[in-house]
């Protein structure tokens, strides 16, 4: 029988996780009103929280995040190229698709899921570090909700996983100060022996956390870095600094496992440079800026705090770095550990905890030096990658640091003065508005979803959807309009945000949808060039290449698509189905295509649809900028050297001709090589255009052609890009066979 003292000290144990997780879901369903929501409406239904909804319905349809055939029509979507380092809540995702296979309440629940953990994350590590129950759980329900937490909400879904910050946290407090972690004296190993140690511990916290994503990762392994350096430069040894260094590989190791299907993919079809890729003075645009961290964004804050936010709103470089705002009260532990900057250590260490608050003081300063604007982030985007760009996102520590500190301060007046239970009582009163206030603060009634709202337009959304799938067969495909790319986009005509063209998809269980192909990959190309040509021949295009209809987001028109729906309308002699808000319409192109073919005999038909959807694709790679100009008059910049690949997506050599001219920005003749397995050529070209006509065999698969000049860059001080000759009217066209 298991005895009363052990019964004790499993409620002893537990009973302040319970209490915390009670309290935490308290100021939740408070604050959020969840009695009135509906966990089958996404919390969000606009701009980045509908591109995580489709990456979690597909995620559930497909059994993990990669392929899927449902986007990127004709060809599936293979997301591989935007490497995901989240493979812990992919598993946690998993787990809850155990229960439910609706992808609303799968991200709802992991949304809500995500303030528990943090909960019991942070008052665990409270505890650790002897923090009391009667000030370790308030403070960590506050981190919790963590206006970093709220405002980013379902947009940027995989951010609200940072309940292992604290975890880490306490992994680089032990490397602060504890000389012998994972090595003794003699730097053999030690201790890695039961699950108790704090070498496992650590190990499979740095294996936990660099698999949510790459920058709370990247932040850890930063601060590893300070702190073992810091101490070999004051101490003379070197333990802590090879302690920080193992656990980053062991960081960068998890990864690399976790970016294994990008790698793989990528390995098999080329990287692809059109997506992702950032510049590093995008590094300034998202870094942090220390008043973000004390001014309030929008719907918080009163009086003279929402004035001063109004300003301040108007000055350059306001952008998601505006969700570091740490809260009331952690803006108070963000200046008392300002403050003990000031003090020497042995003052600071006067104080209970004070060699924690003393390291907590310097990560803290570390963490505004890197990542503020014009910070050591700077330089590390010049001179390693410029890919880790929103260093604003470090805020989530600082938050975790500042409450740390408030939480040390209380705990300290606790010890000193709480002595008889009538002051336990008045400190447990005082604690609970302490709470009551920050949740407050941290969560105000106007971010509350409006569910209502959200509820009639998820279900408008999804009635016009069930309108076309009663006039479809399963697997239909479905063409959207506008075009738009994936990912990042960007906003078309200020009304139609990015990823808009996802409500289709997520209201759809059996069709095809050309959205989502990722930008420079074929499918994206195929959907590009399909959506260029001019109206009757795109339409002609995309039914015989199998489509069943046209979906078009009257948002993506200046026009509301009235110039387009009236071509549409002529041509098919059709009208639309139309959402009930009349934003969306369908066009049913079924009549359409009994119509061409009765004029068309099937083996053109045939022939006609391969080379639609079997065509040799152009892929500009590095040395070429974007495509600039129009459909009718465009061209690529390119510098000293770039690349280009042709892809032949059939299983037969195809003859092709390539037409383009080429020029420089000088009068003066230049060399231009073009190298490449299919043709070789030396051109020499100037300011005056070089047109440039060539018939090239290609067999199946990709070829990359070489350019490269001696042409002299041209000097355009507003263009940072190294620009040698560009490249006009490029085309790639089939060569029918018999001319």
């Amino acid at each position: 029988m298991i005895k009363q003292r052990e019964v004790n000290n499993i409620l002893n144990r537990f009973t302040p996780y319970l209490i915390a997780l009670l309290a935490c879901s308290i100021v939740v369903y408070w604050r959020f009103e969840l009695w009135r929501a509906d966990l089958s409406i996404p919390f969000s239904y606009h701009g980045d929280s509908l591109g995580v909804a489709a990456t979690i319905k597909a995620f559930i349809e497909s059994g993990w995040y990669t392929y899927t055939p449902f986007l990127g029509a004709p060809f599936g979507r293979s997301p591989e190229d935007y490497a995901m380092f989240e493979g812990l809540s992919f598993l946690m995702l998993k787990a809850i698709t155990m229960f439910t296979n609706d992808y609303a309440v799968t991200l709802n629940v992991f949304y809500l899921l995500t303030f528990l953990l943090t909960t019991v994350t942070t008052l665990y590590v409270f505890r650790h570090f002897g923090i009391s129950n009667y000030v370790a759980i308030p403070v960590s329900v506050l981190y919790s909700i963590a206006p970093y937490h709220i405002l980013r909400g379902t947009f940027h879904f995989f951010l609200s996983v940072y309940f292992l910050v604290p975890l880490i946290v306490m992994v680089i407090l032990w490397i602060y100060r504890d000389e012998d972690f994972l090595f003794n004296h003699q730097l053999s190993i030690s201790k890695l022996v039961t699950a108790k140690s704090k070498n496992l511990q650590s190990i499979l916290i740095c294996v936990l956390i660099a698999s949510t994503g790459i920058y709370y990762a990247f932040f850890a392994c930063f601060f590893l870095i300070v702190v073992g350096i810091a101490i070999f430069i004051i101490k003379r040894k070197i333990n802590n600094l090879v302690s920080s260094f193992l656990l980053i590989l062991t960081m960068i190791a998890t990864g690399l496992i976790n970016a294994l299907p990008s790698l793989i993919y990528q390995f098999y079809n080329g990287k692809n440079y059109a997506v992702s890729q950032r510049l590093p003075w995008e590094t300034e645009v998202y870094a942090l800026k220390i008043t973000q961290l004390f001014i309030p964004p929008a719907d918080y804050g009163i009086g003279l705090i929402a004035k001063i936010r109004n300003v301040y709103s108007a000055f350059p470089l306001i952008n998601e770095n505006s969700f570091s705002y740490l809260g009331v009260i952690g803006c108070i532990g963000f200046l008392i550990l300002t403050v003990l900057l000031l003090f020497n250590e042995k003052e600071e260490n006067k104080l209970l905890h004070g060699s924690v608050l003393n390291n907590l003081s310097r990560l803290n300063i570390f963490a505004i030096l890197f990542a503020t604007i014009g910070g050591f982030s700077s330089i590390f985007s010049i001179l390693v990658t410029p890919q880790i760009r929103a260093n604003n996102r470090i805020s989530i520590f600082i938050a975790y640091f500042s409450l740390f500190a408030v939480a040390i301060i209380l705990n300290n007046f606790f010890t000193k003065y709480v002595y008889s239970n009538e002051r336990r009582v008045a400190f447990s009163t005082f604690m609970s508005f302490l709470l009551l206030f920050g949740s407050i603060d941290q969560i105000p009634k106007a971010i509350t979803p409006n569910y209502n709202e959200l509820k009639a337009v998820f279900l408008r959304d999804a009635a016009f959807v069930s309108k076309i799938e009663e006039v479809t067969s399963d697997g239909a495909m479905v063409l959207q309009l506008p075009y738009m790319s994936w990912p990042e986009h960007g906003p078309l005509n200020e009304k139609m945000g990015d990823y808009q063209l996802y409500r289709g998809y997520l209201h759809s269980n059996k069709l095809r949808w050309t959205y989502g192909a990722v930008r420079g990959r074929p499918e994206d190309i195929w959907y590009k060039e399909v959506t260029d040509k001019p109206l009757p021949e795109m339409v002609k295009s995309i039914t015989v290449a199998g489509f069943s209809g046209i979906y078009i987001d009257r948002y993506g028109y200046k026009d509301n698509g009235a110039q387009l729906e009236r071509e549409i309308a002529l041509l098919l002699n059709k009208r639309p189905i139309e959402s009930d808000d009349k934003r969306l319409a369908y066009y049913d192109l079924r009549d359409y295509q009994e119509s061409l073919k009765r004029i068309i005999p099937e083996k053109e038909w045939q022939t006609e649809k391969e080379k639609l959807l079997e065509p040799v694709f152009v892929q500009w790679n590095p040395g070429f900028s974007a495509i600039e100009g129009t459909v009718q008059a465009n061209w690529h910049w390119c510098s000293s050297k770039g690349t280009l690949q042709l892809i032949n997506a059939s299983k037969q050599t195809k003859t092709m001709q390539v037409d383009m001219s080429v020029s420089t920005g000088f009068p003066e003749t230049s060399d231009l090589s073009i190298q490449s397995d299919l043709w070789n050529e030396q051109l020499g070209i100037s300011s005056s255009p070089t047109r440039y006509t060539k018939q090239i065999s290609v067999p199946p698969g990709r070829h990359t052609i070489l350019f490269t000049t001696d042409a002299p860059r041209i000097q355009a001080p507003s263009d940072p890009r190294d620009l040698r000759f560009k490249i006009d009217k490029f085309s790639l066209n089939e060569v029918k066979s018999g001319l």
